[in-house]
């Protein structure tokens, strides 16, 4: 058996190599980018008709097309996607339905249907889609050169690699690991090349290009990375759509953000390697990513996501280091990355449950060497506190207040919106605070108590902050207030101790409504409407309880490690919970670090039947020679 392993992995890795580069580039490239032609469609009111969906938005549906592999929720590449086209215009693409529900000219097309909102407000046009394919003479291109043949091709060929890695430790790993990282190198550098000149802005992105409210690491990445390049005002007039033509400062920074990003997935995927088999390594890694697991909407954005998603990957290589080789060096290390994480994006403290487990993991394992474990530790708390020094240094030299997280009190006072009621009002402890909640009754505020649309945004952004900036218009004049997209220290300070003084004063008369909110945030939103971690009937409960009863019967390294991942990414979704509403890409920021542990409970319990059949079969082979 071992002799065969030796003959067939080198065959194997000559498939999974090539196959992997192959299924990078014809997803990046689809073949109908060098052969097809653009076909047109008209609709036939009759085989597609028309029907009324919610709000402003209808269906229409394509059943008898079979376009369903192209829709946007099918995976294909953008250049394959269905354009839909109202009297002959356009209408823009927009995957967010909402959106479509309120806006006119907006489209979607999913599973078999286009969601669509008229110009118009009626349908009443004429419709049409265009899309690209290949003539009949070239149809056997697009079995050759379909991302999914070379995508099965890669992942049968890399888990057999990894099984046979299980089953023969000692096969040549450091050479496979060598080829198969520079393989996943190589599928991502098509993807990386085509989107180098992609640039997207959103409505927060201009509070961190001025350092605004906001934690400093990612402003300050900003700054470094566009250098001398100016922006242009064009950068900021269209939001979420690429833009047309933007300016080389955007380019520098998403372009930065990109390579940062990718290079720390790479790191990632070798430090898990140090853990399971490489190929079963490198085989997660590219699935998540051509699965869409790793924000892929928000990499050529700017946004704080990107940089955060790459320093989540460095977080747990260096956890994950931890777990194989149980040296110190790595955990100063781990502080920084955890230390970079939250100075990037508040959210990102739950990653402290994996700083904390690796702390615990390094304590245990090098108690005895007392001198080099005080000396670790030492660094790490320097490296900490310097965290926590640039974070309260930042927020009170740009904002104004001394605050770990700029917007915390933003956040709470959304959450004493939705529970105050009228009563509240009374209870203010000032008169500023009387006026301001008065005030946010008759902006908008009606239902007092839980309810189904609690909306972070609107409860901030637009009842809560137009009602205390107005208040500080009236108090201070218009000297002190700032241009759009920043705030001043005065402005700020007011509106920060305002709504800290409103939520102090709210939330311990309703903790019963509060903790309602959460609940519904975390049981209902957060792990089912917002996760993709479900399959059919088996929901994400079932996989945590697969992921605990595999923790249980591994108990190794492996099943450590998976541990604290499903521990994470739960401590993800419960902080989110209680400190704001789940959004789905708050929810997907952490999802694959819960595969992640998936894999690991896997491997963990392969390896630990493996160690079972190897002794009982040591232990059958010593019976008899005792025997003999």
């Amino acid at each position: 058996m071992p002799r065969m392993s030796k003959f067939v992995s080198p065959i194997l890795l000559g498939i999974a190599v090539p196959a992997l580069l192959l299924a990078g580039f014809f997803h990046a490239y689809p073949i109908e980018l060098f052969g097809g032609v653009e076909q047109t469609v008209i609709l036939d009111p009759d085989q597609n008709p028309v029907t009324p969906r919610a709000g402003r938005s209808y269906y229409c549906d394509l059943t008898n097309l079979s376009l369903a592999s192209r829709a946007d929720n099918a995976g294909c590449s953008p250049d394959l996607h269905v354009r839909f086209y109202d009297n002959g215009e356009p209408l823009i693409h927009e995957i967010d339905h909402s959106r479509i529900e309120t806006q006119p000219g907006l489209y979607s097309h999913w599973d078999q249907y286009i969601a669509f909102s008229p110009r118009s407000g009626k349908p009443d046009g004429g419709y049409s889609i265009r899309y690209l394919a290949l003539d009949e003479s070239r149809q056997f291109l697009a079995f050759l050169a379909d991302p999914r043949l070379w995508t099965w091709t890669a992942s049968l060929s890399l888990l057999a690699l990894g099984m046979m890695a299980m089953g023969n430790p000692t096969l040549p790993q450091a050479r496979l690991s060598l080829l198969l990282l520079l393989a996943l190198a190589g599928s991502i550098v098509p993807h990386l090349v085509k989107g180098w000149d992609v640039a997207e802005t959103m409505p927060d992105s201009q509070f961190y290009v001025k350092n605004s409210a906001r934690p400093p690491l990612y402003p300050w990445f900003i700054a470094a990375a566009r250098g001398d390049a100016a922006w242009s005002e064009d950068d900021f007039r269209l939001q979420r759509a690429p833009l047309p033509h933007p300016s080389l400062a955007i380019l520098r920074v998403v372009r930065a953000q990109r390579l940062v990003l990718w290079s720390c997935f790479l790191i990632a995927a070798w430090a898990v390697s140090l853990l399971v088999p490489r190929p079963l390594a490198v085989l997660s890694f590219f699935l998540m990513h051509r699965a869409g697991y790793l924000l892929p909407n928000l990499e050529r954005c700017v946004m704080s996501e990107p940089l955060a998603l790459a320093i989540l990957y460095l977080v747990v290589a260096i956890f994950c280091v931890i777990v194989a080789r149980r040296s110190l060096w790595p955990l100063p290390l781990l502080a920084a990355a955890f230390g970079a994480l939250v100075l990037t994006r508040s959210a990102g403290a739950f990653a402290v449950i994996v700083f904390a487990a690796g702390v615990i993991l390094v304590a245990t394992t090098n108690w005895r060497r007392k001198r080099g474990l005080a000396g670790a530790l030492a660094l790490t708390g320097v490296v900490g506190l310097a965290a926590i020094a640039a974070l309260l240094g930042n927020s009170h030299a740009r904002n104004g207040v001394w605050t770990l997280s700029p917007l915390e009190n933003w956040e709470r006072v959304a959450f004493a919106l939705e529970i105050a009621d009228s009563a509240d009002i009374e209870a203010m402890p000032d008169s500023d605070s009387r006026q301001f909640l008065s005030a946010a009754f008759q902006d908008g505020l009606s239902q007092p108590g839980i309810h189904n649309e609690f909306d972070l945004n609107k409860n901030c952004w637009e009842i809560a902050y137009p009602t205390a900036h107005r208040m500080f218009v009236e108090r201070f004049g218009t000297a002190d207030l700032p241009e759009p997209g920043e705030f001043s220290p005065p402005l700020f300070r007011y509106v920060n101790a305002l709504f800290g003084c409103v939520a102090d004063t709210v939330l311990p008369l309703h903790r019963d409504r509060y903790w309602r909110i959460v609940a519904h945030s975390f049981l209902t939103r957060a792990t089912r409407d917002c996760t993709r971690l479900h399959w059919g009937r088996v929901t994400f409960w079932w996989l945590i309880s697969i992921g605990i009863l595999a923790c249980l019967l591994a108990r190794n390294r492996c099943s450590q490690a998976e541990a604290i991942c499903l521990a994470a990414h739960l401590g993800n979704l419960i902080i989110m919970s209680c400190f704001e509403l789940p959004l789905d890409r708050y929810v997907y920021f952490s999802e694959w670090v819960f595969l992640l542990g998936l894999l690991l409970a896997g491997v963990g319990c392969g390896k630990r039947w493996i160690a079972q059949v190897v002794r009982s079969r040591e232990e059958s082979d010593h019976a008899i020679r005792l025997a003999a």
